[in-house]
């Protein structure tokens, strides 16, 4: 395979996981936390970087969107850890360990 076969198969994978991203939150109506919108703009840029070597750009920005990859999946682990309760997440995004189910519409939207 050419390099631009694999450029061309990363940028599918990164536009495959935003559209799926997207897809979860509008159409199955999951509103995504603080860490779900963090990890989609690493792919975004993986998708534009990809877009612009495809069409001629200095091979170099390969390692750029290769980089944007990889902090997305950084992002990813500490997301999954959150979630598995291996270590605490923002607190804005993981309640701060408040009791939600004693709160009240009002004072959850504040």
């Amino acid at each position: 395979m050419t390099r631009n076969t694999y450029v061309l198969i990363a940028t599918l994978g990164s536009a495959a996981l935003l559209l799926g991203a997207f897809g979860f939150q509008h159409i199955g109506g999951y509103a995504p936390c603080k860490m779900c919108l963090w990890q989609r703009w690493p792919h975004a840029a993986a998708i534009l970087i990809g877009v612009i070597v495809l069409f001629g750009a200095p091979r170099a920005l390969i390692w750029l969107g290769a980089l944007s990859v990889a902090i997305t999946g950084l992002i990813g682990v500490y997301h999954a850890g959150v979630e598995w309760k291996f270590w605490p997440g923002p607190s804005s995004c993981t309640g701060g360990g408040m009791d939600l189910g004693a709160m009240s519409g009002s004072d959850l939207l504040s």
